[in-house]
């Protein structure tokens, strides 16, 4: 196996290792790098505008640390971003970049660095670099290995970022849906299984509605019952007609009775939650106890007709 084969190996490796971190990834790559690269630092920088952090490195003691800060224009990393692909330079002094504020403040002589781009736009660099000059010069193989890792650090981030902003939109979601005065539920398509519940629903229907009660159905636990105390046809409820024909579903006929025997008359809604793609992803369940409403109604029925 010649370097680059094993380079990619070790890569490849790294990548596969589910057990371990981004953070953990991204070190144990760059060890990769500095070994097989032959250099004895390595960082992975975010850029944002003018300002340089060192995210993830792996460097001497006493030089660097993760969050250190620099202006951008004082590291090499500014040429990489002006180049807009892998830099790499053997031996600064000999360079037409000698001049460097980067190499005049810290005798970097050698550098090799790749754009992080991540949805289209920078994000940062990976970069290797050493105090010496790095001899043979870096080869068309470093500078591919380079890139190829670059791209691996871009896509991960990438999905790093994605990951958060879904978390953040799902606590966003999980915040409104604690404050609404009515219960909510949402459910899996097409199985109808409760994925979501907020505090209302549980306060109105027990905890045998949350999804960790383990139940795969609601329905394993409640029965559903009209106003004159027949059962309820499933296929009949707002859940039911939504999933099965992707439309906006309302009831007020319901009475639903717990396991502990008490019943609740409600009005539920349901509506479809649509993929960009026109699938049905989920549904929202929205229902209100009125109760009291069918019980005022029944005493205005039975004033009327004494």
């Amino acid at each position: 196996m010649d370097t680059q084969d094993a380079r990619l190996r070790s890569l490849y490796e790294i990548t596969t290792r589910t057990e371990l971190g981004i953070a953990e990834q991204f070190r144990s790559a760059l060890l990769v790098g500095n070994t097989t690269l032959m250099t004895r630092m390595a960082m992975i920088n975010r850029i944002e505008g003018d300002k340089f952090t060192v995210l993830y490195c792996v460097v001497p003691p006493n030089t660097l640390k993760e969050g250190d800060e620099f202006k951008l224009a004082e590291t090499y990393c500014d040429i990489t971003v002006k180049t807009d692909d892998v830099v790499a330079i053997s031996a600064m002094a000999t360079s037409q970049y000698s001049a460097h504020v980067c190499y005049q403040k810290f005798k970097l002589e050698s550098y090799l660095g790749v754009p992080i781009k991540v949805s289209g736009k920078l994000f940062g660099t990976l970069t290797f670099l050493s105090p010496e000059a790095h001899r043979p010069e870096f080869s068309e193989n470093d500078k591919d290995f380079v890139r190829l890792m670059g791209k691996w650090v871009s896509n991960t981030l990438e999905q790093k970022i994605a990951d958060e902003n879904l978390r953040a939109e799902k606590e966003k979601l999980r915040v409104l849906l604690e404050s609404l005065p009515v219960g909510v539920f949402l459910a899996e398509a097409p199985s109808g299984r409760p994925s979501m519940v907020n505090k209302k629903a549980i306060e109105l229907l027990g905890r045998g509605i949350d999804p960790e009660a383990g139940k795969e159905s609601y329905t394993e636990i409640y029965n559903f019952k009209n106003e004159k105390g027949e059962p309820y046809p499933m296929e009949e409820l707002p859940l039911s007609i939504t999933l099965a024909t992707g439309k906006t579903s309302t009831k007020s006929d319901i009475v639903i009775e717990g396991p502990l025997g008490k019943k609740i008359a409600i009005r539920a809604a349901s509506v479809p939650i649509v993929n960009p793609d026109g699938t049905m992803n989920s549904a929202v369940v929205v229902f209100e106890d009125i109760s009291k409403e069918r019980e005022i109604e029944k005493m205005k029925s039975e004033f009327v007709s004494v």
